[in-house]
């Protein structure tokens, strides 16, 4: 007969399991051996192994029976002691220092999950399960802050790219219940020639109810959207930044111009790329204090003259028919910081005494249209950047005269010359002449090299480059920058020689991509916003 004990806390009754002991230990060793070895057992000894079968069901049974109402307890505790965990948390939610926070302070912080607005053009749809859509599911304290704070639905982002299967991938619902929550709005709204145009002017419309709430508009026009513009005139009071570009050349159309922006007069950052052809588009210009703008000469001298506060300007010459003019009056610009023009001639007709940042396009003659220019507007720029076909001792003349240039880009494009550019990069790593040790433009502390789509320098030396001034004694070089767009990029040689240089201090940056070609884009003072 087994002992039994009973359980102190629920009182079942508990067996000692000794029998199944004594059985798990059969004393008779013939059993044994029947058990490990293929020798048929005779009558009386399966006589005996049914009996003992016999008495383990009956065991495993009681031993079954005694489980069970243990198991059903077990779930009941386990129950239970889920129902005081939830109301625990329940209880503890009202002490959360989260509970205090002030509603302006949790919208600042919900400020800073929103995604960037070009993640959001690349994902072409809205996406529920992300900022600020997201904060609106956690809980109804967090709904109501995220709902009740304007800024965070502000950027309206609509794409509707070419790979898209339809026109429909934005939910006009969810726009509109975007638009009511904002206050100000930044609209991206890029429309495609490829798809059904029906889903796009029906967004686009919708959009237009709210233009009097616009404060920036990035448009990518589309045939089917150009005749929606003109119901913007005289709307557009409170727009401040403007951008316009044209999904194909079909999409210009035949429009003389666009005539809608002429009343904007909060307007002060245009944009607009004219990639097909010249299509006016007259604004404010008194106000401005960035633009950028490909078009004729002409253009550009009646926008430059009507806007002396501009700070950042990108000049780019195209479509321009019309004879250079030889001479005229002399331009202004007594705050400018940032220029990039298309022609060195341009600067001919400038004068910039705060400038601090020069980028151009290399034609012709380098050193006379800068050497003029910087002594004329008596300006002590701190960086140079340079595509195109780069005079490699022309542009370490400028280097080396003007010292006040600590930081110089060079931007590599399909009209680059390989032998000006690796002149550049070796005269770049010499001694200068007469002098065994001294670096040409020892002040320069930072150098970058950015290639645009297929195009590349010779990786080694510029490692070699970067490897010479880094250790040369009377050089300040201390941030390097190489960015390479699609092109061949660095051997394992040359990275390791790269990783090395970092390793030792060099503040090095190396991007490839879509990151490399934003970032080269920055260095001529242009955007796609």
């Amino acid at each position: 007969m087994s002992s039994a004990f009973l359980c102190s806390k629920c009182g079942t009754t508990l067996s000692s399991g000794r029998e199944a002991l004594d059985f798990a230990v059969p004393p008779d060793r013939s059993l044994h051996r029947l058990a490990v070895s293929d020798v048929s057992p005779g009558s009386s000894e399966m006589t005996f192994d049914y009996s003992i079968v016999t008495k383990i069901d009956e065991l495993l049974a009681g031993f079954d029976n005694e489980i069970a109402p243990l198991r059903n307890r077990l779930r009941q505790l386990e129950e239970h002691r889920a129902v005081l965990l939830n109301y625990r948390a329940r209880t503890r939610a009202p002490l959360s220092p989260l509970r205090r926070m002030p509603p302006e302070v949790l919208g600042e912080i919900f400020s800073w999950t929103m995604s960037p607005v070009l993640d959001r053009l690349r994902r072409g749809r809205i996406d529920t399960s992300r900022s600020p859509w997201l904060l609106t599911q956690i809980c109804s304290a967090w709904r109501r802050v995220a709902v009740s704070t304007p800024s965070l639905w502000s950027q309206v982002t609509i794409d509707y790219p070419e790979s898209a299967n339809n026109s429909s991938r934005y939910s006009l619902s969810l726009v509109e219940a975007q638009l009511e929550r904002s206050n100000k709005l930044t609209v991206y709204f890029y429309g495609s020639e490829e798809l059904d145009p029906s889903s796009q002017i029906q967004m686009f419309e919708l959009l237009l109810q709210h233009a009097s709430r616009w404060e920036g508009l990035s448009l990518g026009i589309t045939s089917a959207i150009m005749p929606l513009l003109p119901t913007l005139r005289d709307r557009l009071s409170s727009l401040k930044h403007l951008w316009i570009q044209w999904d194909t050349a079909d999409s210009q159309g035949e429009a003389p111009s666009i005539d809608c922006f002429q009343t904007s007069t909060s307007l002060i950052d245009v944009g607009i790329c004219n990639a097909y052809r010249d299509v006016p588009i007259p604004f404010p210009a008194e106000q401005l204090t960035r633009y950028e703008l490909n078009a004729p000469w002409l253009t550009h001298l009646g926008i430059l003259g009507a806007a002396p506060g501009l700070v950042e300007a990108h000049i780019g010459i195209s479509f321009d028919d019309e004879p250079w003019p030889e001479s005229g009056e002399r331009i202004e610009l007594l705050q400018l910081r940032r220029l990039y023009v298309s022609n060195s001639r341009i600067l001919d007709r400038l004068s910039a005494p705060a400038l601090e940042e020069l980028a151009l396009e290399c034609w012709g003659s380098l050193t006379t249209h800068i050497d003029v220019f910087f002594d004329r507007s008596s300006c002590r720029p701190r960086r140079l950047a340079l595509t195109g076909t780069l005079p490699a001792r022309a542009t370490t003349m400028i280097l080396q005269k003007f010292t006040s240039i600590t930081e110089f880009t060079v931007e590599v494009d399909d009209s680059s010359s390989p032998d000006e550019l690796h002149n550049l990069i070796t005269l770049l790593s010499a001694p200068t002449h007469g002098e065994a040790s001294a670096v040409v433009a020892p002040q320069l502390s930072r150098i970058s090299f950015g290639c645009q789509h297929d195009t590349f320098v010779d990786y080694p030396l510029l490692l070699e480059m970067f490897n010479y001034r880094w250790r040369a004694p009377d050089c300040v070089f201390e941030h390097a920058a190489l960015l390479t767009d699609s092109g061949p990029v660095p051997n394992r040689t040359t990275v390791n020689g790269l990783d090395a240089l970092r390793r030792e201090g060099l503040n090095l940056v190396v991007v490839e991509g879509v990151e490399a070609r934003d970032e080269m884009h920055s260095w001529s003072f242009s955007t796609s916003w």
